[in-house]
């Protein structure tokens, strides 16, 4: 029997050709669906002509890696991994695509040109990594996922719908980024544009995480936002620190903690009239009283070092103390060096047994650390940190 080398019917019995090394062109005038894998690693296909199908199913050509051409006018579909690994493709032009799914061209190594002039939607990872991409057209395009083109660091001309959905990060970030797009640089400009008035806009209705975020906007003078792997630095406005301050005091009272969290330092480390210790302080108590560690810590540190207020030891392990009941390692190891320089009586010692296993913890018992590990869930972060605290410890003794 001889190998099979060209294909120009399409036999209902046939399911697939997947494997056919011999196989180097296939003509199917009445295919209407490529179906899963039907070309799967044939890699001596090299060309395909499909008239009638209206969809190119999962992995249908994926690693047809010499497939050099694909005439498909039809197809309104093209399935996931649809022809990855098609390193010979050069040129991907489906006239009636709408939908393109994921990694269906991840990586075309070759792939320089993409027209599809009624796609609507790429999704995740569709073309990622076709380094050679220069040539993008789909002028109906408005949802882009994530990842769709990362990689394509060459890409010169990427035609869209202008209310594209473009995140950022379907181009990638760093090196992998294309420069030289003026499309993209736009698509990106717009979509940070788009989440500061977002986000401004929610902030004018009052909520309190967008207060604290326009606060930032007026302290720094720039919208900073992170989009996935990309971070952008907008230049908005010019800074209002006072401005920032009513933006955080608004977020601060409906609770939010990182508002009373900045308008402490704000107060504490600001110059001239703003400095205020007494309001830096109410507002890091109020911040520690609703969960912050972060406060607490800094609580321990400013009652133990008296660089802003007198020296208070009790008021210091007070809120060091807190800080490791919340699971903080690092306010134990500061804990039991506090401690360690100014020693308390054994008579201190608490009878409840918890919070007995907690003052000889703070004391350095390492013991006890591991056995405060042990009460996390295993190889939760809070253990694994205090696991770690405990080899600190140690370490301190040795020395």
């Amino acid at each position: 029997m001889p190998k099979l080398r060209e294909c120009e019917w399409y036999l209902p019995s046939c399911e697939t050709f997947l494997g056919c090394s011999n196989l180097e062109s296939v003509e199917m005038p009445s295919l209407l669906d490529v179906g899963d894998e039907m070309f799967f690693y044939c890699p001596n296909l090299k060309r395909a002509v499909l008239s009638s199908a209206k969809s190119i199913d999962s992995r249908a050509f994926a690693d047809a890696v010499s497939l050099e051409e694909v005439i498909a006018p039809e197809v309104e579909e093209i399935g996931a991994d649809a022809f990855r690994n098609c390193h010979a493709l050069k040129r991907a032009y489906f006239p009636k695509a709408r939908v393109i799914w994921s990694s269906a061209f991840s990586p075309c190594s070759s792939l320089s040109e993409v027209v599809m002039p009624e796609a609507e939607k790429v999704c995740r990872s569709a073309f990622a990594y076709c380094h050679n991409l220069k040539t993008v057209e789909m002028p109906k395009l408005r949802e882009i996922d994530g990842m769709s083109f990362f990689g394509c660091e060459n890409i010169t001309t990427f035609k869209v719908h202008p209310d594209a959905i473009a995140q950022c990060n379907s181009f990638g970030s760093g090196k992998y980024f294309p420069k030289g797009c003026p499309e993209i640089a736009e698509l990106r400009r717009l979509a940070f544009c788009r989440e500061y008035d977002r986000i401004k806009a929610l902030a004018d209705e009052g909520d309190p995480y967008a207060l604290y975020d326009i606060g930032m906007v007026y302290g720094t003078g720039k919208f900073h936002i992170l989009m996935d792997n990309l971070i952008a630095d907008l230049i908005v406005c010019d800074v209002d620190i006072n401005k920032a301050v009513e933006l955080w005091k608004k977020s601060a009272e409906l609770g939010h903690v990182p508002s009373m969290n900045i308008l402490a330092e704000t107060y504490a480390e600001s110059k001239g009239y703003l400095y205020d210790l007494d309001e830096a302080l109410r507002y890091w108590r109020m911040a520690s009283e609703n969960g912050s560690t972060e406060a607490m810590k800094r609580l321990g540190e400013i009652f133990s070092d008296g660089r802003l207020t007198a020296t208070d030891l009790t008021e210091s392990r007070k809120y060091y103390h807190m800080a490791v009941k919340s699971g903080d390692y690092e306010a134990l190891l500061a804990l039991v060096r506090l401690n360690r320089d100014n020693p308390e009586p054994e008579s201190s010692i608490p009878d409840d047994e918890t919070e007995a296993l907690y003052f000889r913890a703070e004391h350095g018992d390492v013991e006890a650390v591991r056995e405060i590990a042990r009460m996390y869930e295993e190889d939760s972060e809070e253990s694994r940190s205090f696991y770690y605290a405990a080899k600190e410890l140690e370490k301190d003794m040795e020395e």
